[in-house]
Parts: C-alpha cells; sequence; structure tokens
C-alpha cells in the first residue's frame, strides 16, 4: 500500500477530513508516517519486509507516493499513530485529548 492510500483512505476518513481544502497538510501527513514508522520499527522490527533479514531502521519515506515498507498486518496501527499525532496537536480541546488517546491506545493493542 502507498503511503497517500493510507492517508486519503483511511486516516482522512477518520479525523473527518474526507473534503478538499484539508485542514492537514500532506507535508505534514509524511512527517506522522514517518514518526509511525519509527515507532513500529522500534517496537516491532519484525513488521519490515525485504529480500533479507533488516537489521537496521530502512529510512524515512521521502513521499506518500512510496510504498509503506511494513506488512499489512501493521497498516492499521499506523493509521492510528497517525491519528493520534492529529488529534495531539489539537489537544487543547478535551475532545481531541480523548481522540488522541482512544488511536494511542488502539495503536498500542495493535502492536502487542
Amino acid at each position: 500500500m502507498q503511503g497517500n492510500a493510507l492517508i486519503d483512505v483511511r486516516v482522512r476518513q477518520q479525523v473527518g477530513d474526507s473534503v478538499a481544502d484539508y485542514r492537514y497538510d500532506t507535508p505534514l501527513m509524511l512527517v506522522y508516517v514517518n514518526d509511525g514508522l519509527r515507532e513500529i520499527w522500534r517496537q516491532h522490527a519484525e513488521a519490515f519486509y525485504g529480500s533479507s533479514v533488516i537489521v537496521e531502521y530502512p529510512g524515512d519515506l521521502s513521499s506518500l507516493t512510496e510504498e509503506l515498507p511494513i506488512g499489512d498486518n501493521f497498516i492499521n496501527a499506523l493509521m492510528h499513530f497517525v491519528c493520534h499525532r492529529i488529534h495531539l496537536q489539537n489537544a487543547e480541546d478535551a475532545n481531541n485529548r480523548e481522540k488522541s488517546a482512544m488511536h494511542y491506545d488502539l495503536f498500542m493493542r495493535a502492536m502487542a
């Protein structure tokens, strides 16, 4: 799956940002996807795939048009991490703090 499919099909639907002119721009989403990939690597390096055993983090995506370097069973975890970060940026609002915490909890459950 490409990063833009994750954002456009899953994340934007979850955070209510599915109509253009988006509130959350693509460069910000790329930052959050890369943060999520690093966190997944930290907890489950086996989530990343390649033609051989990967022993170090393969590096950040430079664009959301790239394929996500994780197995399909970690895609939902990444989605929840990105949603967590989106809501966290507006955490002065109690509703967003609650949504951020919920998505982080779902991320951690997916990682267990």
